[in-house]
């Protein structure tokens, strides 16, 4: 897997407008993507997640079964709301929402409370390094942000 495969999955799966149900109630709407990172509205909120963050939860987790507190605890500033600076926890059910949509990983788990945090597992890459799934991309320009 990397960075073009996972900006090609991602905007093949979630169009701009696409709205997605999150496991703890509301919606998030993706409404746009640039080379960098892609954008959606949490309630009234608009955030971005970056495609290099998603990617590096993809390597660092593969395989694994990752739950929210494990993605603050490791890229703190950005999913996590209590962090200086400060990331955004929406960040963390956005993430596994899409890994989930492109085939990167089960479904979410957890309540989302405390004792039972979101979950998913994230599917182990093949030798290849290409992800257990049989989805296929067309190359697109992403950059890796620095």
């Amino acid at each position: 897997m990397n960075l073009d495969n996972i900006c090609g999955l991602i905007k093949k799966s979630f169009p701009v407008g696409s709205i997605i149900q999150n496991p703890g109630g509301g919606t998030t709407t993706i409404v746009g993507y640039n080379d960098k990172k892609l954008s959606y509205i949490r309630k009234n909120s608009r955030m971005y997640l970056p495609y290099q963050t998603i990617l590096s939860v993809f390597e660092k987790f593969n395989g694994k079964r990752v739950t929210t507190k494990d993605l603050k605890k490791f890229f703190p500033k950005v999913f996590d709301s209590q962090a200086r600076p400060a990331g955004h926890s929406c960040n963390c059910t956005t993430l596994f929402m899409v890994l989930g949509g492109i085939g990167l990983a089960g479904k979410i788990e957890g309540s989302g409370k405390k004792g039972y945090p979101f979950q998913i597992l994230i599917y182990p890459e093949s030798p290849d390094k290409s992800p257990n799934t049989k989805v296929t991309t067309p190359s697109v320009l992403c950059k890796k942000v620095k």
